[in-house]
């Protein structure tokens, strides 16, 4: 049976008022004497008393109602990124509400529909194209509710906060930790989708290559359908095996296309990292266990949920602090090896 703030009342001996107070944070300015609060705090606490932060936030006032809206669910690199965002929130005290956006503008609208019948102090996009930016939903958005897109790929609304994730940056590291090694025959596989992300870690590779004076083969370009990447992965090994000599490396742009072609170069005879090293992108939660253990580039979720806890609290603040970019990392793993000269 839940313990109500009646029960409590009975166990420290002050009114039902004075503990709601303590309980909700706000005993001091009414005037409550800190011993005091810590006290009923510490007893509820010791009878399993668990507040109701949901009625709280529909109650009125500040809301604690974070509204998170997912787009590219099916892709596994969100995965951990919501599961920290929703641990961190909920150990701040705020209330995490999942929802979801499609390519189809109806269903969208009335998620967010939903979404804002709730009291919702702020809202957070994770992997946005830009659905919540199109006109019919500009329409419908409250101003006083904020919105930070975080590693947006799509064009924003001017008036929507941003945490963009440095994809350049985490290219970079990925061709550069393979010339480090030794590497100078490497094979790149990109998408055929088109967006900042894929984009943006082009550019970085491609920079890597220019300023280590590695010269590129375009024999060794390739390109894949995101809708079927274990095929299409398939069908680049088979290209490969076709060239006089295997390149040394091959850099992917997700994890999935690197797992694809493992998988491809096992069934062919070939061993990662003995015959051919393999680089991914996104480190998603297959990865470090994989046989051989993928070396990838991650993006820090942690990070992404301190600058969201960040903004929650003061949106402005976050603002004017203009140079927030989270910095992919790099993890070196089983997958890749010096190259032999």
């Amino acid at each position: 049976m839940a313990v109500r703030l009646k029960d409590i009342a009975e166990e420290v001996g002050y009114s039902v008022n004075t503990v709601s107070k303590a309980l909700s944070g706000k005993g001091q300015e009414a005037g409550i004497a800190t011993k005091t609060c810590n006290f009923i705090i510490a007893r509820a606490k010791k009878m399993g008393y668990r507040p109701n932060l949901f009625a709280r936030s529909l109650g009125g006032g500040q809301s604690n109602i974070i509204g998170l809206l997912v787009s590219q669910i099916d892709d596994d690199f969100y995965v951990p990124i919501i599961y920290q965002l929703e641990r961190v929130l909920m150990d701040k005290g705020f209330i995490p509400f999942l929802g979801f956006l499609s390519s189809e503008e109806e269903e969208n609208v009335q998620s967010i529909s939903m979404l804002l019948q709730l009291n919702i102090r702020a809202v957070v996009l994770i992997g946005d194209k830009g659905e919540i930016s199109s006109p019919v939903i500009a329409d419908i958005w409250p101003k006083n509710i904020p919105v930070l897109a975080v590693g947006a790929l799509g064009k924003q609304r001017k008036d929507i906060y941003t945490l963009p994730i440095d994809y350049y940056s985490g290219g970079y590291q990925a061709v550069e930790h393979l010339i480090k090694t030794g590497h100078r025959e490497i094979a790149f596989v990109e998408s055929f989708a088109k967006n900042k992300e894929n984009s943006e870690k082009q550019k970085g590779w491609m920079a890597a290559i220019g300023n280590y004076g590695v010269q590129l083969d375009d024999q060794l370009l390739f390109a894949c359908e995101e809708e079927n990447l274990f095929e299409s992965s398939a069908e680049v090994v088979d290209y490969l095996l076709m060239l006089p000599s295997l390149p040394s490396a091959v850099v992917c742009f997700n994890d999935m296309v690197a797992f694809g072609i493992i998988r491809a170069l096992r069934k062919n005879g070939l061993s990662v990292p003995n015959d051919i090293s393999i680089m991914g992108f996104r480190d998603s939660p297959a990865a470090e266990n994989y046989n051989p253990a993928l070396s990838t580039i991650r993006i820090p979720a942690e990070l992404i949920s301190e600058n969201v806890v960040e903004f929650i609290k003061n949106p402005d603040k976050f603002r004017s602090a203009n140079n927030k970019t989270v910095t992919p990392q790099l993890m070196i793993r089983e997958s890749t090896e010096i190259e032999k000269l």
